[in-house]
């Protein structure tokens, strides 16, 4: 063994002589301790004061950081990595702050950009601001306030409801109570429906001019104003016009004692 004042060198081990002093490397002036090539492991905790370069390193336990880090090159951890507030845990990022939102930022003005994968929320999704959907599954109830601006296909399985009108498989009408249905076509626009027939099998209540093709009617028609007929008016029943009733081959009155007058 060899001692030099308060250290000892014994073996390939050395020491502080003294109890409990410190075991000092300190190289002259701007000159750096340097160790070779050889790996270094230490097997107690580790405290650095100051800034340090630190090349591959492997570290097994708890690496607590005070101050800034810059980081080039690969940081592989194995275990959880937490910076008091943020904890990742093998593939999941939580809060550990109770009840705290886990927010992902951009800076400036850059997105937070996820890639080819699928994002699946298996809980509740709430938008503030103005959002941009590409192709979209959403499963569930979607809530929407402000406007939509829908390109391509809008394909829902299950009901729409904006509030007031409800639209289940094919049926659409309104939610309020005794409110009217209302179908309005922008400016001078029509309200089309292509070759399939309409049934109405309720009473259709036509108000303003109308122009009606072949049209069947089950029921009694009650006209107000002018009627201009081109072609056939084929009628199954009783015609009453004013005072006149026709039925089959009859022409008669409606009123009591009143003449049936023809006049040229």
């Amino acid at each position: 063994m060899l001692e030099v004042d308060d250290i000892e060198i014994a073996g390939n081990t050395i020491q502080a002589a003294s109890n409990d002093t410190d075991l000092q490397l300190q190289a002259n002036g701007t000159g750096e301790i340097v160790i070779p090539t050889s790996d270094v492991v230490l097997s107690q905790n580790l405290t650095v004061n100051g800034t340090t370069t630190l090349q591959d390193t492997s570290v097994t336990g708890t690496l607590t950081h005070v101050g800034n880090r810059v980081h080039t090159g690969n940081f592989n951890i194995g275990g959880t990595f937490s910076n008091g507030t943020i904890k990742i845990d093998d593939n999941f990022i939580t809060t550990r702050v109770s009840n705290a939102d886990l927010e992902l930022r951009a800076s400036g003005t850059g997105e937070v950009t996820v890639q080819s994968n699928d994002v699946v929320f298996g809980q509740a999704l709430t938008v503030s601001g103005a959002t941009d959907l590409q192709a979209t599954t959403i499963t569930g109830t979607i809530t929407h306030t402000g406007n939509v601006t829908q390109t391509g296909n809008l394909n829902l399985t299950g009901d729409f409801d904006n509030g007031n009108v409800s639209i289940a498989a094919n049926v659409i009408q309104t939610t309020d109570s005794n409110a009217d249905l209302e179908l309005r076509a922008n400016g001078s626009g029509k309200i089309l429906v292509p070759n399939n027939d309409v049934d109405v099998t309720g009473t259709l209540d036509v108000t303003g001019t109308t122009t009606l093709g072949n049209t069947n009617i089950t029921g009694i028609v009650t006209h107000v104003g002018n009627a201009n007929i081109t072609g056939n008016y084929d009628i199954t029943g009783q015609l009453n016009v004013d005072a006149l009733s026709f039925d089959t081959n009859r022409i008669f009155t409606t009123t009591l004692n009143a003449d049936l007058i023809l006049q040229a």
